[in-house]
């Protein structure tokens, strides 16, 4: 099974920190901006980041610096024995809060086996070492055109351009399922009104650049944009699904 992603991003939520002191507008920035991505480096969020930081240091005459600290994404563990083993890139991963959601809808159980990142994740897949894992397209869709992986379903509400001939789940029987990924670029709360606007401005400019959609599309990732207030909207509505996902599959925090 494959994740798709969807690239969602405003100056609101948390998954992508921006850290930057105060200033107004005219003077921002007053020296080098620190961009937080809670994954490993090649992951699609750190390309996208690292893409935007580049063309951002070039229109702001500043740098922004792409700092990786995996892991920040939350630490959840799972309390269920059996049946049906799969993996995924990390305790509260997608691939993990997806098969969970899966589970929850299609009526099975599931012992999660967690890897650290996708890399080791996709060649055990593919070596037959494990049996069944949420992936990011990418990094499995070579696999599954050489013969290597099967693949069952996508996550997303539309087909992957990747794999068109894969239905999505909802497609397969389970209309209530929905996961696409998204990213958030994230500042502090205390950061200027102008300072925000500014930021947004540049990210989405940054997004409509000639030639950033294909290359995106070939990961995968669809390049959109949207303001803080239906991010917020959005992270809201997600947090409220999530927060039922984790209870009724027993999943907590260490």
């Amino acid at each position: 099974m494959m994740s798709r992603r969807l690239f969602l991003t405003g100056v609101a939520g948390a998954t992508c920190g921006l850290a930057a002191s105060s200033a107004s507008a005219q003077s921002y920035p007053q020296r080098p901006v620190k961009i937080v991505v809670a994954f490993l480096p090649g992951t699609g969020i750190d390309l996208v980041a690292r893409t935007v930081a580049d063309k951002m240091s070039a229109k702001l005459n500043q740098t922004f610096i792409v700092e990786n600290r995996p892991g920040a994404a939350g630490n959840l563990a799972h309390a269920k024995k059996e049946p049906i083993s799969y993996a995924h890139a990390g305790p509260g991963s997608g691939g993990h809060l997806s098969m969970e959601y899966f589970g929850l809808l299609a009526g099975f159980q599931t012992v999660p086996v967690p890897y650290r990142g996708n890399t080791q994740l996709a060649a055990d897949l593919a070596a037959g070492q494990i049996k069944f894992g949420f992936v990011a397209t990418p990094g499995v869709v070579q696999h599954v055109r050489a013969g290597r992986l099967k693949g069952l379903a996508v996550s997303g509400r539309t087909r992957s351009p990747l794999a068109p001939e894969l239905p999505t789940i909802a497609e397969a029987g389970y209309p209530e399922f929905e996961y696409e990924s998204y990213y958030v670029l994230a500042a502090p709360a205390g950061i200027p009104d102008s300072v925000a606007a500014l930021l947004g401005r540049e990210v989405q400019h940054a997004l409509a650049s000639p030639g950033l959609q294909e290359k995106f599309r070939a990961q995968d990732i669809l390049l959109d944009w949207a303001g803080s207030v239906d991010t917020k909207a959005r992270i809201e509505a997600d947090a409220q699904l999530w927060a039922k996902v984790v209870k009724a599959a027993g999943m907590h925090v260490d």
